[in-house]
């Protein structure tokens, strides 16, 4: 997965490494009553999600986009990185929960951006 500071480090100003899309493109098989700490990390910049039920993001820099396909035909445990929280639409920043699961539902494709170390916002397809 092409991150910004992998662009950065390989010389890209910070300013576009974090417009840039992400990397490759993968299928995940996500773990079967995943926790946090037993959930599949996401390698990719888009990731289509088969089978199971759980995956975590990884750690990023803000501005960052972790796109993540539902396909698996059930509701799929979206974890943050540990210590982080994955920000809900509609609600404030201070109301995300650290180390707690985004329910992603059946089909559906989330872009996942990181903010900060230590959040997670998404944009849910309609």
């Amino acid at each position: 997965m092409t991150l910004a500071v992998e662009l950065v480090n390989a010389g890209v100003p910070p300013g576009t490494a974090c417009v840039m899309p992400s990397g490759n493109i993968a299928a995940v098989t996500a773990t079967s009553s995943s926790t946090q700490a037993t959930a599949v990390e996401l390698k990719a910049g888009v990731n289509r999600v088969t089978g199971a039920d759980g995956v975590r993001l990884p750690a990023a820099q803000p501005g960052d986009t972790i796109i993540v396909v539902n396909d698996t035909g059930s509701t799929v445990k979206v974890w943050p990185p540990v210590g982080a929280a994955i920000g809900v639409p509609g609600t404030s920043f201070g109301s995300a929960v650290a180390n707690a699961s985004y329910a992603h539902t059946t089909y559906a494709v989330v872009a996942y951006t990181c903010y900060s170390s230590s959040l997670w916002m998404l944009n849910k397809s309609a």
